[in-house]
């Protein structure tokens, strides 16, 4: 959102600059979480196979790990219900624990013929400002295809970043947790200290 205000306020201050602050800002992107115990090439190969389902490739390139795709129009009768989508998808791996994760940007474009709005070679795609430029739900379904293709869902930050106490009790002490909350650890029996 701040982004989009300050795009607006460019091209107010500064008329014909809307194309290139696009560069300057970019559009933003959906970050996956981690995969340990994946190969980047493994989520590369997964990334491929879930965009290229629903999207035609038109550049894929290995050795940055960096797709992207054909636009993939949906026209409409109606004035400005016609849209594109086109998705840039990268296989990014952390600096500091090496872990491969996704980035996904679906671009987005509406159509804004009012002549002939179900002609393909007449349409006139403009970006959708009232999401961003973005299509943010089809970016985490994107996420959500690769993590199916990879067998596994993505796990949380919470479970990446666990404290041993906590996950690592017994059955017993699980138990006698959820019966008798945090208090000490869990530990004791049914009315001890209670009266005191």
């Amino acid at each position: 959102m701040r982004k989009a205000l300050w795009l607006m306020i460019l091209q107010i201050l500064l008329p014909g600059c809307l194309p290139s602050c696009f560069e300057i800002f970019g559009k933003g992107s959906t970050e996956s979480h981690p995969y340990p115990g994946m190969p980047p090439e493994e989520v590369w190969e997964a990334l491929q196979r879930a965009v290229n389902d629903y999207y035609d490739i038109r550049l894929a390139d290995d050795e940055e790990m960096y797709l992207e795709s054909e636009w993939n129009e949906h026209l409409a009768p109606m004035y400005k219900s016609g849209r594109r989508l086109r998705v840039r998808a990268w296989v990014r791996v952390h600096e500091e624990t090496g872990l491969p994760y996704l980035e996904v940007t679906v671009d987005r474009e509406i159509n804004t013929n009012m002549e002939r709005p179900l002609e393909s070679s007449e349409a006139d795609w403009e970006t959708d400002w009232d999401v961003d430029g973005r299509d943010e739900a089809r970016e985490h379904r994107i996420i959500w295809l690769v993590n199916l293709r990879l067998k596994e869902i993505a796990p949380s930050k919470k479970i990446l970043e666990q404290r041993p106490s906590e996950y690592s009790m017994t059955p017993e002490e699980k138990r006698n947790r959820n019966l008798w909350g945090e208090a000490e650890g869990g530990k004791g029996k049914p009315g001890e200290g209670l009266w005191e």
